[in-house]
């Protein structure tokens, strides 16, 4: 029977909710070192239900693991994307997803009646650390880089980077120009997780922060570039 894309339309949010269920649970993180039984991840990841097997061996029909005489591994997509602290990690940018899906289950309400989810009790916030690396995640999944190619910066020293989330882009464009000096704007908040990024890349020397409000204050003089990346939302 050949495939149907309106149901597999419909069976997405249960797909999605298994990954998100999986990656809060620290399935991927536990299983980064080996493999582990059923009853092993459960004592590990404190699971109490008998779900639990359920949502492994419905990770292993999505192919996020592997099973053999019962003991599972992750797959390679899950070693490469779902491991914290792995170079193409988007466990930052599930939670958000995981989160923002509350909102979207009371989309009927919010059109026929008006208003946000918030006024039907759905809480959609993310703190602002985990929205940030979630935006990196993106940034380091290849943006980042596709900027860096696609853009000549040659004899280029000063950039403002507006609104820049994580820095991730600054890190990636001075990486690509040995000239290039960058000065990250945003909110106290954001700066916090930025300046750790830009610690760990070793280029505090070539980045910097400052602390503005980029809907009111100067960016800056002389700059040869202005980067803004993801910096118009609407709530």
């Amino acid at each position: 029977m050949p495939r149907n894309p309106i149901l597999d339309l419909a069976i997405a949010p249960a797909l999605a909710n298994t990954l998100f269920t999986a990656s809060r649970l620290g399935v991927f993180d536990l299983l980064a070192g080996g493999g582990m039984s059923a009853p092993q991840l459960a004592e590990r990841a404190r699971a109490k239900s008998p779900v639990f097997a359920v949502l492994l061996d419905a990770c292993v029909a999505m192919g996020l693991l592997r099973v053999k005489e019962g003991i599972y591994t992750n797959s390679h997509l899950s070693n490469v994307h779902l491991v914290k602290g792995r170079p193409h990690y988007v466990g930052d940018y599930l939670h958000v997803q995981a989160i923002e899906s509350a909102g979207w289950q009371r989309l009927h309400e919010v059109i026929i009646q008006g208003g946000t989810p918030a006024q039907y009790g759905v809480d959609t916030s993310v703190e602002t650390d985990r929205f940030t690396m979630a935006m990196n995640n993106l940034a380091m999944l290849g943006e980042a880089e596709a900027l860096a190619s696609a853009v000549d910066l040659s004899g280029r020293k000063t950039m403002a980077d507006v609104g820049c989330g994580s820095g991730m882009y600054s890190v990636v464009l001075c990486r690509h120009n040995r000239d290039l000096h960058s000065t990250l704007l945003d909110r106290d908040e954001v700066l916090a997780t930025a300046q750790r990024i830009v610690e760990e890349s070793k280029l505090q020397g070539r980045i910097s922060t400052r602390r503005v409000d980029i809907t009111k204050d100067p960016y800056g003089e002389n700059l040869d570039v202005v980067l803004l990346s993801d910096v118009l939302y609407q709530d």
